[in-house]
């Protein structure tokens, strides 16, 4: 029976509207998505890999084939599903950004078509009695505000935010699935729902949440828990994790210690618990601010850390928030939609928003999921005015027109790095990230006098006087710089104060490679020798590294040793170009 409280008042949004009459139909509207979500993303299928893209896609073998992705299924294990879409783009194309791209674009406009179908099935639960019209247009107005919004195209362009993405689609789906099995009583939705979670758990870690969602639905669009159900619930909630906690810890090994997982819940121990919280607490206002007024988004925010939980910004911004969620609360009983809004907003916010302390404080890809909150506010309201007066639907209009318009601007910077960092460096020019990462672009176009600065202005940064306290990466890059430019001189002055035991061993592999070339070509051939092993035994994969150590103990008489390297450089690239122009100059010997 409908509870009366939830009845439709005529002068609600679930009154009789005629939107976009000519896209009534289910197939017509999935096909408007479609083609809108191609049409602001289709400039973006060329952008390069950025940051995080190199160590998580260029740099890591366990993307390279299937069996390396199930032999360290543990690497990153909240992230699996994410790392397996990554496989199969590797093994299909290698490092073409097309297919990653396209592939990105597909996952968001599926999770565009779970917030449809979402909606919809909301829009039929038990408690909830709308038009027609209303089931109609709310779900494709709130999917198209978050297809076509700008602040999504970090999880999107930015090809390893994958992760963010197939997150937020597994976990709309999921819900999707539990709604349409509450509504029907269909079995198989309940073992997709199962399914689906599932996946999700498996995409990021953003995705705990997943249970509350479903109590939160359950509690508000089909039934008042008394006490006993609320026992049933707690325990049927208590059973099910306890069985997905088996499946991950029995298939996938990941630990449940107590004291692991507090310390896995630290990305740094530099910020406390309550420090990082206090400045979440700014954060999200930050990010709602974003989303109503999307101008001006970057890569990093100028953001300070709040040392005090009780200085008054923070206050001021801790009562806003218990304001507008109050707010919801009140209009529950009539427009149950506006608080399952609200309340999805905060409540996919808390594990990246809350007291689990991150080294960046904000980044635009953590509100991918949560603004489908927003999404359906801001698509109720606006369907709420155009029931008072038609003209509203104008704002609608110029609201879409804007957010495509802007996405389709973002991406083109995506698309050229160039462009890209300068827009970053002027938006933060005191992050040395994005200078090091300017002139990585600058080096790679072979630049160096722009490189060499831009790298400069990234050291100086940190510097604390004569002490200069920059990421290692940073202090790498200047080094290739300054031997790409015969600055020797100053290049072996930083390789007396090279961070090597703060790189990753991909990167102490590079540099070693790189100081090996420079001591082969000065004639020290011993330490070059001793310079390529150590690069070897960092990534045995560089196989420029092995191929120039070859030539080098060829010309010292070890002409076993060295051929010996070229046929293993050959027979895992048979077209490695520098191992054949030494298998043809030692072939004599």
């Amino acid at each position: 029976m409908l509870n009366e409280g939830y009845r439709v008042s005529d002068d609600s949004p679930e009154s009789e509207v005629d939107y976009f009459k000519y896209l009534r139909p289910i197939k017509y509207q999935l096909l408007f998505l479609f083609i809108a979500t191609l049409v602001v993303y289709f400039n973006s299928l060329s952008a390069p890999f950025y940051l995080d893209d190199h160590h998580s896609i260029v740099e890591n073998p366990a993307i390279k084939s299937f069996s390396n992705l199930i032999e360290h299924r543990n690497y990153q294990i909240m992230r699996f599903t994410g790392y397996f879409s990554l496989a199969v783009n590797y093994n299909l194309h290698e490092y073409s950004v097309a297919g990653y791209h396209i592939f990105n674009l597909l996952i968001h406009f599926l999770t565009g078509v779970s917030i449809y179908f979402l909606i919809r099935a909301l829009l039929n639960s038990p408690k909830i009695q709308a038009n027609e019209s209303l089931k109609t247009y709310l779900p494709f107005l709130t999917a198209l505000l978050f297809l076509l919004h700008p602040l999504h195209t970090q999880a999107i362009t930015y090809i390893v935010q994958r992760h963010a993405a197939l997150a937020a689609m597994f976990y709309l789906l999921t819900l999707y699935f539990y709604v349409t099995a509450r509504n029907n009583q269909n079995l198989l939705f309940y073992v997709l729902t199962g399914l689906a979670a599932l996946l999700a758990l498996l995409s990021k870690e953003n995705t705990v949440t997943l249970p509350a969602a479903i109590l939160l639905i359950e509690v508000l669009f089909f039934q008042t828990l008394d006490k006993k159900k609320m026992l049933i619930w707690a325990a049927s909630g208590l059973f099910s994790a306890l069985i997905l906690g088996f499946i991950l810890f029995q298939f996938f090994g990941v630990s449940f210690e107590l004291i692991d997982q507090y310390t896995h819940t630290q990305d740094t121990r530099h910020i406390s618990r309550l420090e990082y919280f206090a400045t979440q607490m700014l954060v999200l206002w930050h990010y709602i601010k974003l989303y109503f007024v999307p101008i001006g988004l970057h890569l990093e925010y100028d953001l300070i850390l709040q040392k005090s939980f009780f200085s008054l910004n923070v206050l001021l911004a801790l009562v806003a928030h218990i304001a507008v969620i109050a707010g919801a609360i009140i209009f529950a009983k009539k427009h149950p939609l506006i608080i399952f809004a609200v309340i999805f907003y905060y409540l996919t916010h808390i594990v990246e928003s809350g007291v689990i302390p991150l080294r960046d404080f904000a980044f635009e890809h953590r509100t991918y999921l949560p603004d489908m909150g927003l999404s359906l506010l801001l698509a109720w309201v606006l369907i709420y005015l155009k029931n008072i007066k038609p003209a509203f639907s104008i704002l609608t209009a110029i609201i879409l027109l804007s957010y495509a318009y802007l996405t389709i601007e973002r991406n083109s910077q995506w698309a050229d790095p160039v462009e890209f960092y300068l827009h970053e460096t002027k938006m933060s020019p005191k992050k040395e990230r994005v200078w090091a990462e300017l002139g990585k672009i600058y080096m790679q176009q072979k630049d160096f006098d722009k490189a060499l600065k831009s790298f400069g202005v990234a050291l100086n940064i940190g510097r604390d006087g004569d002490t200069i306290q920059a990421l290692p990466t940073t202090f790498l890059n200047t080094y290739l710089a300054l031997l790409y430019s015969n600055q020797l001189k100053k290049a072996i002055y930083f390789e007396s104060i090279m961070p090597v035991s703060l790189m990753s061993p991909h990167d102490r592999s590079v540099y070693y490679y790189m100081r090996g070339n420079r001591l082969a070509k000065s004639k020290q051939s011993d330490q070059a020798i001793q310079s390529f092993k150590t690069s070897l035994e960092n990534n045995p994969d560089n196989l420029n590294a092995k191929a120039n150590m070859a030539a080098l103990l060829i010309e010292k008489g070890q002409v076993q040793h060295g051929k010996l390297l070229i046929n293993q450089v050959l027979q895992i690239n048979p077209n490695h170009k520098q191992a054949n122009i030494y298998l043809n100059q030692y072939k004599d010997k």
